[in-house]
């Protein structure tokens, strides 16, 4: 009990920062890039500027919008969605698929929680 009490090493502190720093980069890329750029929350002014200046951003926009914004009639379907699954890396998905090449699958856990509900 005693040898968490102290206050935390520096290498704790150093990684706490590194992850948080991370993860809020991470996440303000991807609203950019998610929310601003492929469904224009903005308005098409800001998402068009972002797609200008950022011409990978676009892609992936595109991609987004093209493979997930429609939904598979199947019934026997348990991911109505289909691939693929990430928004910075769906490019790259893409071009795998179109060469048969195996990919990232989707993770367990998503599958999981998609099948469960």
């Amino acid at each position: 009990m005693w040898a968490g009490s102290g206050n935390p090493s520096t290498l704790a502190k150093d990684c706490a920062t590194g992850i948080g720093l991370g993860v809020t980069l991470y996440g303000f890329s991807y609203f950019i890039g998610h929310d601003i750029v492929a469904h224009e929350r903005l308005g098409a002014g800001v998402a068009n500027f972002f797609r200008k200046a950022f011409p990978y951003l676009d892609e992936c926009a595109s991609v987004h919008f093209q493979y997930h914004h429609k939904l598979s009639k199947r019934s026997d379907d348990h991911d109505p969605y289909g691939p693929p699954y990430g928004f910075w890396l769906g490019p790259y998905e893409v071009e795998c698929l179109k060469r048969g090449e195996e990919y990232a699958q989707m993770p367990l856990a998503v599958k999981i929680v998609m099948w469960t509900s």
